[in-house]
């Protein structure tokens, strides 16, 4: 339920029982306890706003999502209107408004950069969300004090705009607006650089990685992830496939046999859609490559469940061995991983169902040579 503060024009919204709950569970596949309560206010923030937009406003909401692939606590979230309007959520605990504070990567990564950036509070316990006010990209980079410790942007508090409503009439009285600022390019990285660089963040050593390295390096390894193809697997069901999928039969054309035990072994559900895709794991000895396979299907509850298996390649009997297949969230925190031994034929995820909307990627590891492959349901 929406309502209005007496004192003030700033806006309060109720969080229902049922949705802390389902946000609580999603943040379970968090590695530790800071990163799964804030993706837990992060996702609160972002499913209580959004409802509020489409009945209040009547907005059409394109997209919206937690800051993607990083798998390190950075508070926000980002919705995208239909006309592409970016509105940046930056959630806090805090009952403090005298200062807002926005994480470097919002203000300074081209393409996280939204238009309006709004400062919410997040109470679990009174069971409320109150954004309390926005400024845009431009006010924030060109105005915000910005702290190199801590890699955030601050504004005064009263530098805010308290009340959302002048929001909505400045885009529809001033549709040319300048919102954002120019912001310096990021120097672009090769996959080979990407991955050493995910290695080396990924050590248990480094506490936070976004501080590990010049945010120039960590901003160019957000950039590089942002351009990573994701497969639209709700096309996959239309019978509309991407690039470099095929179906068995179209891999293994004079061995039936072969596509019958792919078929097999995936133990799949009535009318589960299959695709698979050949993964190069290195160039010099081709026994290391590997087909990834994905099945989907359609569940009574309207879910999608999701299927990943890793097979050898024609003519071989079983995987490399310690060939690592591994699932992460959208914010790349592993959900499951499992590694190839002597003699496996196969290997597998568990099978697991999603809503539509739900983000995650599939990554094929062998020694030093790592692939991956980026999904959205």
């Amino acid at each position: 339920m929406t309502f209005l503060l007496a004192e003030t024009t700033q806006l309060r919204l109720e969080i229902s029982p049922t949705l802390q709950h389902q946000a609580w569970q999603q943040s379970m596949p968090y590695s530790t306890p800071s990163r799964r309560w804030s993706a837990y206010l992060n996702q609160l923030c972002l499913e209580t706003v959004v409802p509020w937009l489409q009945e209040d406003y009547d907005c059409t909401v394109q997209s919206s999502t937690l800051l993607p692939n990083i798998g390190e606590r950075v508070e926000g979230a980002v919705i995208t209107l239909a006309d592409q309007t970016r509105l940046i959520l930056i959630p806090s605990e805090t009952i403090d408004t005298e200062e807002f504070r926005v994480p470097q990567e919002w203000v300074d990564v081209p393409s996280l950069i939204g238009d309006y950036y709004l400062a919410v509070q997040v109470n679990p316990d009174e069971q409320s969300v109150k954004v309390w006010g926005y400024t845009t990209h431009a006010h924030l980079k060109t105005e915000g004090d910005y702290n190199w410790r801590d890699r955030t942007y601050s504004l005064d508090g009263s530098e805010l705009i308290s009340d959302l409503n002048v929001l909505w009439v400045a885009r529809q009285l001033c549709p040319t607006e300048q919102t954002r600022s120019a912001v310096a390019p990021l120097s672009t990285l090769t996959p080979t650089q990407a991955e050493n660089l995910v290695q080396r963040l990924n050590h248990p050593d480094v506490l936070m990685p976004r501080l590990a390295v010049p945010f120039e390096l960590w901003g160019a390894l957000i950039e590089y992830n942002q351009r990573q193809v994701t497969h639209n697997l709700g096309r996959w069901l239309d019978n509309l496939f991407d690039s470099g999928w095929q179906s068995i039969e179209a891999l293994f054309p004079t061995s039936q046999s072969l596509a019958n035990s792919f078929r097999r072994t995936a133990n799949a559900p009535e009318r589960e859609v299959q695709r698979i895709k050949q993964i190069t794991l290195g160039n010099e000895d081709a026994s290391n490559n590997v087909v990834l396979l994905v099945g989907l299907s359609t569940e009574s509850d309207s879910r999608v469940g999701v299927r990943v298996q890793l097979h050898p390649q024609p003519n071989s009997s079983y995987l490399p061995v310690e060939t690592c297949l591994t699932l992460r969230s959208e914010s790349g925190e592993v959900l499951r991983s499992v590694v190839a031994r002597t003699q496996d034929n196969y290997i597998q995820i568990p099978r697991f169902k999603c809503s539509s909307g739900f983000r995650f990627s599939v990554e094929i590891t062998k020694e030093d040579t790592t692939v991956t492959e980026y999904f959205q349901v």
